[in-house]
């Protein structure tokens, strides 16, 4: 039964570290990208994953996670590279780009939407840092 609630995403909500606050900002040199997820109705409760930089980021219920990375463009999607809502990102050096992760016009399926920066600092208070597994896993 462990292996079950680990492959179905869960084994617990790690949007357990520190509430949002704006300390980091980007130097010319990097960009800096946030993916969050506000806290939802209980239906939303699944874990999620964000395929950005190479990399998979775990996204779970009122969490949220950043990246710094050199300016460029970028594949970002949830899940995977070939989730048919990827997008290709242009990120500036000095520049953060905020992605939300919504239910969109009652579609089954959430999607990465960009908001501006006044949006996401009204809603990523709301949010707390997700924190790593300690076995690793994403």
């Amino acid at each position: 039964m462990l292996w079950f609630t680990l492959a179905a995403g869960c084994d617990g909500n790690r949007a357990t570290g520190p509430a949002f606050e704006d300390l980091i900002h980007p130097s010319p040199e990097t960009a800096l990208a946030y993916f969050y997820r506000p806290p939802g109705p209980e239906r939303d409760q699944a874990s999620d994953w964000v395929y950005a930089f190479d990399r998979i980021i775990r996204l779970d219920d009122g969490g949220y996670s950043f990246q710094t990375v050199p300016p460029g463009r970028y594949l970002i999607a949830l899940r995977s590279q070939t989730d048919p809502k990827a997008g290709w990102y242009d990120l500036a050096g000095g520049r953060s780009v905020f992605l939300k992760w919504e239910r969109t016009n009652g579609e089954a399926q959430p999607a990465l939407i960009p908001v501006d920066e006044r949006r996401a600092h009204e809603e990523l208070p709301r949010c707390r840092l997700m924190q790593q597994d300690p076995a690793g896993r994403p």
